[in-house]
């Protein structure tokens, strides 16, 4: 790991490098390391929190809400999407 971090010992990437290639030159140097980059850089796109906040958006404005403002429709969405962290009393 030191020697991973010490930019010295090894010198940052370019902005355009491959991230696989970078690691793949340098299995030996890092073994664990490598091994490490190679499962969390494989990590899939995802666009289903996206599709699930136009859908959330959907219910909330239908024709009988349309004259919603958008910052009342951007708050109401943003507390839809994380009233599990919110511990709000309202008694």
């Amino acid at each position: 790991m030191d020697k991973y971090l010490d930019l010295r010992l090894t010198p940052l990437a370019h902005q355009s490098e491959n991230p696989w290639a970078w690691w793949k030159t340098r299995k030996s140097e890092f073994p664990i390391l490598s091994k490490i980059y190679r499962k969390y850089l494989s990590i899939p796109a995802t666009s289903v929190p996206a599709e699930r906040l136009f859908s959330d958006a959907g219910n909330q404005i239908n024709p009988k809400r349309t004259c919603l403002a958008p910052k009342l429709v951007n708050e109401l969405l943003f507390l839809k999407r994380n009233n599990l962290y919110c511990e709000i009393d309202f008694d």
